[in-house]
């Protein structure tokens, strides 16, 4: 099975789409080589997925065709991901995602700049 298409199918992301598009990024790893979406996966590989700055890791114990609940798609897999050491508040560590600077006067995002702005917090 294609790693994009399991990747969407046990619910990792919300479209086939952006599992493609993480593939290609290179936010997805099988057995710590980077991948492309179409790259085949088997029972037993290890599927990392960085997804809003947050790594998990899986081990592929089965495959489903089609997207279903999220008990069923828990079955297909067995969740190695590290646990966070504590819950990190924000605030605590004067923790601030990057902002989008913009000088005064130059008015609206144009067509051009609001897709790169998007394309930028796809990630975060």
């Amino acid at each position: 099975m294609r790693v994009d298409k399991w990747i969407w199918a046990v619910r990792m992301v919300k479209s086939r789409t952006l599992a493609s598009t993480m593939c290609k990024a290179g936010k997805v790893l099988i057995n710590s080589e980077k991948t492309k979406p179409s790259k085949e996966i088997k029972e037993g590989d290890r599927v990392e997925v960085q997804h809003k700055n947050v790594t998990k890791v899986y081990e592929v114990t089965g495959f489903i065709e089609k997207r279903t609940s999220a008990d069923l798609a828990a079955q297909n897999y067995i969740d190695h991901s590290p646990e966070p050491d504590r819950f990190v508040n924000p605030a605590d560590n004067n923790f601030e995602l990057p902002q989008a600077v913009r000088t005064k006067g130059e008015g609206r995002p144009t067509k051009k700049d609001r897709r790169a702005i998007d394309e930028y917090k796809k990630y975060y």
